[in-house]
């Protein structure tokens, strides 16, 4: 039996093509099948990997979504996946979350894989999930690494009475999940919105509040937003202008419409980005400016002390023959040259602005 679960791509080494093998980050989830069956005036929901409700529902000419959560159970995503054609290389796709988002067209069906995004508490990067989605005629398949993604909402319209995704049919809901990921992609551009806000604040009323891990983290998650966004516009523009025949002509304009999403999501990345590296340089020649004037005071007091220093060191030989060794006042005479050298010299660099 093959391993359950690789961390590298690297791991599957002398395997053959097509070996369905879990490869992700964090070990597999299991797997949870929610099997939404539709037509224009019926909806019901089943669990679990039941391939002959799916095939009854598909003969009876109805909608059927099959949306699946976890993906440990390689041989249940395998079985389901190979029942209806899907290649090999696909349902190995489906469990390497190593895949960068991408459509792929065949004959019968197409594939799509997209990113979901979560933010871990205290982390300087976005953690990113895996979502895959299979569309055949009349059927979808979508396949996420958990179930941290909310798909509630599109549950709930699903079931609705005299619900539009009842009536378009499977190509509407194909468009109604992209534009549900995408929707979900401003939720997160937002956030950099708020947290560059608040560092131009600082940056206006008291810059030394700015931490260098606040400036790295923006632009970490801007790297993170724009390697996610950006394949999914190429995704929509593929639709759009080379394969225009996977998109029915009523739904041309709701695919456009999300093609201009994504090109604001990434006006906004890229504005953020170029806006925290404004900030890491305005940040640098802070510190740097902070550290010059340090080094501007420390330079001042040694050269105040550095004429002292060679008074005392003078008078610190220990020579047999130095005639103001011996004088009764030579202590306050050298105390007072050594102050009027002090004084003459602080008065000089006040004279030339240097203080």
């Amino acid at each position: 039996m093959t391993p359950s679960y690789k961390q590298h791509q690297s791991s599957k080494t002398g395997m053959l093509p097509g070996t369905i093998v879990y490869i992700g980050e964090l070990p597999a989830k299991p797997s949870h099948a929610w099997i939404h069956i539709y037509s224009d005036h019926e909806y019901q929901k089943g669990e679990g990997f039941d391939l002959d409700l799916i095939h009854k529902a598909l003969a009876q000419q109805k909608h059927v979504w099959v949306d699946i959560t976890g993906l440990g159970n390689v041989d249940d995503i395998n079985q389901l996946c190979a029942e209806f054609g899907v290649h090999p290389l696909i349902i190995e796709d489906i469990v390497n979350t190593h895949q960068r988002p991408k459509l792929e067209v065949f004959e019968h069906y197409q594939f799509m894989v997209f990113k979901l995004l979560n933010l871990r508490a205290k982390a300087l990067r976005y953690n990113t999930e895996q979502f895959s989605m299979l569309v055949k005629k009349n059927l979808i398949m979508t396949f996420r690494e958990s179930n941290q993604y909310d798909m509630q909402p599109l549950y709930q319209r699903l079931g609705a009475e005299l619900s539009m995704i009842r009536q378009q049919g499977s190509d509407y809901l194909t468009y109604l999940i992209m534009d549900n990921i995408v929707d979900n992609y401003f939720n997160f551009v937002e956030r950099s919105t708020h947290e560059l806000e608040v560092m131009e604040n600082f940056l206006i009323e008291d810059a030394e509040k700015i931490q260098l891990k606040m400036i790295y983290s923006i632009k970490r998650h801007s790297l993170t937003l724009r390697k996610t966004i950006a394949p999914i516009r190429d995704i929509i523009h593929l639709l759009l202008q080379e394969k225009p025949q996977l998109i029915k002509a009523n739904y041309r304009l709701y695919y456009q419409d999300l093609y201009d999403h994504t090109l604001r999501l990434l006006e906004s990345v890229d504005l953020h980005y170029d806006m925290a590296s404004s900030m890491l340089d305005i940040y640098l020649s802070t510190q740097n400016n902070r550290m010059s004037q340090t080094m501007k005071v420390l330079t001042q007091f040694a050269s105040l002390f550095i004429p002292l220093t060679v008074i005392t060191g003078i008078y610190g030989m220990n020579f047999e023959y130095m005639p103001e060794l011996k004088w009764h006042y030579g202590y306050f005479a050298v105390l007072g040259l050594m102050g009027f050298v002090f004084g003459g010299m602080l008065y000089y660099f006040k004279k030339m602005k240097i203080f």
